[in-house]
């Protein structure tokens, strides 16, 4: 299911899984996704730092704030984190190219979609 969260517009949603931890997507602008899942703080940036890990690297990680940012396929990810209630996490993924000026949402949808897998 998390194949078609890439696939929506923006301001469209999808809920993804159904079991703990399930994730709902909404692409929110040209160049961010965010998410929601039912995972503590620390489990959910962890695998975003994974993610970003295995797909370029990450150049900051800062887990008090919930912020995290990297480079994807020459593209600069930003990911923050927050609580919503005691068991939710927002999780919002941007990216931008050449040198921030550009959106690129496809590799925002890319990360969104291999975060959601980690912790589906």
């Amino acid at each position: 299911m998390a194949l078609l969260a890439v696939l929506l517009a923006p301001g469209c949603a999808l809920a993804v899984g159904a079991a703990a931890g399930a994730a709902a997507v909404y692409v929110t602008r040209d160049d961010e996704v965010e998410m929601y899942f039912d995972e503590s703080f620390t489990t959910v940036f962890g695998a975003a730092r994974a993610e970003l890990a295995q797909r370029g690297g990450v150049s900051a990680a800062d887990l008090e704030s919930g912020h995290l940012e990297g480079e994807v396929e020459g593209a600069t990810v930003k990911i923050w984190i927050t609580s919503v209630t005691r068991d939710t996490r927002k999780c919002r993924v941007q990216a931008r190219a050449n040198a921030g000026i550009s959106p690129d949402l496809d590799t925002a949808q890319s990360v969104a979609q291999g975060l959601a897998e980690r912790l589906d």
